[in-house]
């Protein structure tokens, strides 16, 4: 069995999360500057954030296919799209994240040809961390 968490992400040390709320005319699910506090669900502190970011999360549940993730990211993000390019000329990393959690056996993840190619005209790179549950 595979569990996702696939979210959109835009980070970059210089990151002012307003900024980019302002440029893309979207509000993120979650947000950070450098510097930040970073403290943990169970209220563990961690040192400060090393770098800013603004993300968006699929807001599917975690059973859902990678597929149905990502078109969904797209859909929310599409209008949008256009300041892709420039973000990333500016140093900022443009990408999709996508945690996987495997247990008991394996299991896959696939795009289909049609979303592969919407992701690669916006430009947008994919990020896989894959964990064990075991």
């Amino acid at each position: 069995m595979i569990r996702l968490k696939v979210d959109f992400i835009i980070s970059g040390e210089s990151l002012d999360p307003a900024a980019i709320s302002q440029l893309l005319g979207l509000s993120p699910d979650e947000q950070q500057r450098r510097g930040d506090k970073h403290i943990g669900p169970s209220g563990k502190q961690y040192a400060d954030h090393k770098v800013g970011l603004w993300l968006i999360n699929s807001g599917l549940a975690e059973d859902g296919s990678f597929q149905d993730h990502v078109e969904s990211l797209l859909k929310r993000i599409s209008r949008s799209s256009a300041q892709f390019a420039d973000l990333k000329r500016r140093g900022f990393d443009v990408y999709i994240f996508v945690g996987a959690y495997i247990s008991k056996g394996n299991g896959a993840i696939s795009l289909n040809a049609d979303v592969m190619r919407r992701l690669s005209a916006l430009g947008i790179d994919v990020d896989f961390d894959i964990y064990s549950d075991d």
